[in-house]
């Protein structure tokens, strides 16, 4: 018979060993998949959709966003299965009405 105690030792080593180690995410330009970043690492940064405006220029990274980039910068917190930061899909161009004044009125 085994003893609790040995029990409980071998239950926290299966649980230890399914543990991810680390979080992924996109990095560089964001054209490939998330990939493993260092153990350190629990957030995952890149480019920053800003309405009317677009993406932001910057890369897709492991870990927070530089100080004062808020602006441009979008952080998010990692995940061991999948990236966080993954690159926005486009969708279709934002056009405003095409209005036009006839006889004093809209």
């Amino acid at each position: 018979m085994v003893s609790e105690a040995v029990y409980t030792q071998r239950y926290r080593e299966a649980v230890v060993s399914t543990q991810s180690t680390g979080i992924k995410c996109v990095q560089g330009d964001g054209s490939a998949a998330a990939t493993d970043c260092s153990a350190e690492a629990t957030e995952c940064s890149g480019p920053k959709f800003v309405e009317y405006t677009g993406m932001t220029a910057g890369t897709y990274k492991c870990g927070p966003c530089a100080d004062g980039t808020e602006a441009t910068c979008e952080k998010c917190t990692g995940a061991a299965d999948t990236g966080c930061n993954a690159v926005k899909e486009k969708g279709v161009d934002f056009k405003c009405m095409d209005w036009e004044n006839k006889d004093d009125k809209f």
